[in-house]
């Protein structure tokens, strides 16, 4: 009964754009998660080296 509802007011068609646009948004979701991930490995990274610079900047004025 609810199929026939949303085909007699149009709502099918809305239904599926929307249910498109959910899957971009989980795909685009997905590619900043990636991202995300890259830069906080990254983020790691140069937090360490920024570490390793600090300790032997200390010995050389130490």
């Amino acid at each position: 009964m609810g199929t026939l509802i949303e085909k007699w007011f149009g709502f099918s068609q809305i239904r599926e754009e929307l249910e498109a646009r959910i899957g971009e948004l989980e795909d685009e979701n997905a590619e900043l998660f990636t991202t995300k991930d890259k830069l906080t490995k990254e983020n790691t990274e140069l937090a360490y080296k920024n570490n390793k610079l600090f300790k032997e900047n200390k010995k050389s004025e130490g």
